[in-house]
């Protein structure tokens, strides 16, 4: 059917809109890590620009006969970029450029020694992060996602120029991460967790048995005994 601009506004005005600049990081430090110390709070304050996760399946060219197509064979998780504006005396980068070279052994006890260049146990310099989105003008949490075993990768340079007299330092940093998981949440009476919408998987008309939900977890949504009717699940 053609674009209908009254029902257009008509759902914006129903379902509302999402913005990204309604957020907030929280942090945890490794557990060995003993680098520059300030709170989690000041750089979830600091933190300017983030991004939620996305999924990404890895494949590989699949043929028997006829034209070659893509299978899944895999689960690729993306890295993240997160912003910090930076403090006087740089103190964000200089946290996470610690945290990296914590991790590949580039610490030592004089600036003038050479590092030995041990990397550390992997246990040792992973930490958890989640990043929340927010529903607009309210402190309602609507989407949530929990990093597991993340780890900075790069920090990008600094630029320095004199004619930036007006600009301020921010610093990019790179993550990965072992996996990531949504945080359940109650969305306006529904779960926001992270089951897609659910849809009709199949139809039954006698006997018993119990109805599953999502293929990833698994869970018994329900039961059926007599009658006819739908079974619903995610995707």
């Amino acid at each position: 059917m053609a674009f209908d601009i009254g029902e257009f506004l008509s759902d914006i005005t129903k379902h509302g809109v999402s913005k990204p600049s309604q957020f907030d990081v929280v942090f945890t430090r490794p557990s060995k890590f003993r680098g520059p110390s300030f709170s989690a709070e000041h750089l979830s304050f600091r933190c300017e620009t983030a991004e939620l996760p996305g999924r990404q399946v890895a494949t590989t060219p699949y043929r028997i006969y006829g034209a070659t197509h893509p299978v899944a064979y895999n689960h690729t998780n993306l890295p993240i970029n997160l912003t910090f504006l930076c403090s006087e005396f740089l103190s964000e980068k200089v946290y996470f450029e610690s945290w990296i070279e914590y991790i590949a052994g580039l610490t030592s006890n004089k600036p003038d020694d050479t590092p030995r260049m041990n990397a550390q146990y992997y246990d040792n310099y992973v930490a958890d992060m989640e990043i929340h989105q927010f529903q607009m003008n309210q402190n309602t949490k609507i989407y949530s996602a929990k990093f597991i075993e993340i780890f900075p990768t790069n920090v990008l340079p600094l630029t320095l120029d004199r004619k930036l007299q007006n600009e301020v330092h921010k610093v990019q940093v790179t993550f990965a991460y072992k996996r990531w998981a949504r945080i359940p949440h109650k969305v306006g009476g529904t779960a926001s967790s992270g089951r897609q919408t659910p849809t009709i998987m199949e139809t039954y008309s006698q006997g018993s048995g119990k109805v599953w939900g999502d293929q990833t977890d698994g869970t018994v949504m329900g039961t059926y005994s007599q009658g006819s009717g739908k079974v619903w699940g995610g995707q």
